[in-house]
């Protein structure tokens, strides 16, 4: 099987959702190597699932709980609440459950193509994605010879995106470091103009490196089985039409941590400058 269409077959498991009854769907499995459900899968699919019950408006916001790890060789059930449809904004709920347990819930609102003033943050300065190694590069090195081989398996093998880390040795620094990361990243092919597709896409996108961020002042890796770590809720504001198959910075940074708890915020930036979506998470650090 070519990579693109593999990439494709992988697409489709994310977005393309079974009907099962009325404003219910089926989200195949994205089993990766962990035996616990990928946020960005959840997130991902439930706003697919959102996204199927609304007309003529896109994705603003969304907000979610993660509440149950779930298992990921199993499919996930999303329960879409139609809260309200107003002149210019559409409100949804979304239940995610496996074996009629609930995984995860998410409440997310749409909006009507609206003109209006603007400003923005500024981008950082950082090195462009041509001048930087991807991750399948990356882990031929040496400086990650002592990483286990599963550290890498989600973003290597096969992985339909592209990931270039700004300063890799944050992946592995066994010493602090401030907690701050950028990264380059893009679908490897093209994609549709749909622009749901790519809202979806970039939801996924989100949940990766952000909690990591915190534990960077720390210096454990996230495999370490003295830290246990997890997403407790997510939080995606979608400020303008994006490309995911373009490329996209997500720049990252922990301004806090506290009660086995860290606080991670980042922003998407396009190849030109331009803020595409802001994302808040905490997550538990929990030191055993």
């Amino acid at each position: 099987m070519s990579k693109d269409r593999l990439y494709i077959d992988m697409l489709n498991k994310l977005l393309n959702l079974e009907i099962k009854s009325n404003n219910i769907y089926i989200g195949e499995n994205h089993y990766y190597g962990s035996k616990r459900v990928f946020g960005g899968r959840v997130l991902c699919q439930a706003l697919a699932a959102a996204s199927k019950t609304v007309t003529n408006r896109l994705v603003h916001s969304l907000h979610s709980y993660f509440l149950r790890p779930g298992n990921a060789k199993l499919p996930i059930e999303y329960e879409v609440e139609i809260s309200r449809d107003g002149r210019s904004f559409s409100s949804r709920r979304v239940i995610a459950k496996q074996k009629n347990k609930t995984l995860f819930n998410m409440s997310a609102s749409f909006h009507v193509k609206e003109d209006g003033e603007e400003h923005q943050s500024i981008m950082p300065d950082v090195t462009n994605y041509n001048n930087l190694n991807n991750l399948e590069e990356l882990s031929q090195k040496d400086i990650f010879s002592n990483i286990p081989d599963n550290y890498f398996r989600l973003m290597t093998n096969n992985f339909p995106f592209e990931i270039r880390p700004i300063n890799p040795t944050d992946i592995i620094s066994k010493v602090p470091v401030k907690p701050i990361r950028n990264v380059w990243v893009k679908y490897k092919s093209k994609l549709s103009n749909i622009e749901n597709i790519h809202y979806c896409l970039l939801s996924y996108l989100s949940d990766f490196f952000l909690l990591g961020t915190a534990n960077l002042p720390y210096s454990v890796l996230s495999n370490n089985l003295k830290l246990q770590m997890a997403s407790l809720d997510h939080s995606i504001w979608f400020h303008r039409p994006c490309r995911v198959d373009e490329w996209l910075l997500y720049s990252m940074e922990s301004p806090n941590a506290c009660s086995s708890r860290g606080f991670s915020i980042g922003k998407f930036f396009n190849s030109k400058g331009v803020l595409i979506a802001s994302v808040a998470q905490e997550g538990l650090i929990r030191f055993i």
